[in-house]
């Protein structure tokens, strides 16, 4: 005979009414050692459910604020080679540009679909994290979108649909999603924010800014 309070928590049966006892509570305890182990596994599973939600979510999208704000790294505020690094992580590639007289760093994190070009015009290795200033960058894979809703891979009649001021720049593949003038020279304007279009689809887009440089 098996007094069962849980299933997979029983005892044996026992001639003497305090033996039956013993065995009642033990059998109770361990159903209650069985609930609360469950509630604490309900508990670890929707906890990292949610972790894991998170971490593809983010995985899948990352947001470009107009020329401001790259996937969280601010290009206006920081724009620095360290900034970056501190946001992205290490890159798959980096190197110093020869063909700008080598204060140009050319920087890749291929995992994100980001490239961003650094410099600096005092002498400093651009390629040393707080030397480097930002100058521009292009993103591309399906993760990149920006805070209007564009993302890539969108048909090229989205870009309206997003940016209605946006204009197609005389190249035909770039559309300018953010237009800025130029603090110096001549002035004139230049696309702060822009999509590259490519068989009528979004396959990139690039910010252009120089936060500094000396």
């Amino acid at each position: 005979m098996k007094l069962v309070t849980e299933q997979g928590c029983s005892s044996p049966g026992a001639r003497h009414t305090w033996a039956r006892d013993e065995a009642a509570r033990a059998g109770y305890a361990c159903a209650v050692s069985l609930r609360t182990a469950r509630a604490a596994f309900l508990v670890i599973a929707t906890v990292v459910a949610l972790f894991a939600a998170a971490g593809q979510a983010q995985a899948r999208s990352w947001v470009i604020q107009g020329d401001t704000v790259i996937g969280g790294y601010l290009v206006k505020k920081d724009g620095t080679l360290q900034g970056a690094l501190e946001r992205f992580g290490p890159p798959s590639r980096k190197l110093r540009d020869r063909a700008s007289g080598w204060n140009g760093c050319d920087v890749t994190w291929r995992r994100l679909g980001l490239r961003i070009y650094f410099y600096n015009l005092g002498g400093r290795d651009p390629c040393v994290p707080q030397y480097g200033y930002f100058r521009n960058a292009l993103m591309i894979g399906k993760r990149w979108r920006t805070a209007n809703g564009l993302e890539v891979g969108d048909p090229m009649r989205s870009i309206l649909q997003h940016h209605p001021a946006a204009e197609r720049l005389a190249t035909g593949a770039w559309w300018a999603l953010v237009t800025r003038a130029f603090p110096y020279g001549d002035g004139g304007t230049y696309a702060g924010l822009a999509a590259k279009v490519n068989r009528g689809s979004v396959s990139a887009f690039s910010i252009y800014f120089q936060a500094g440089g000396e």
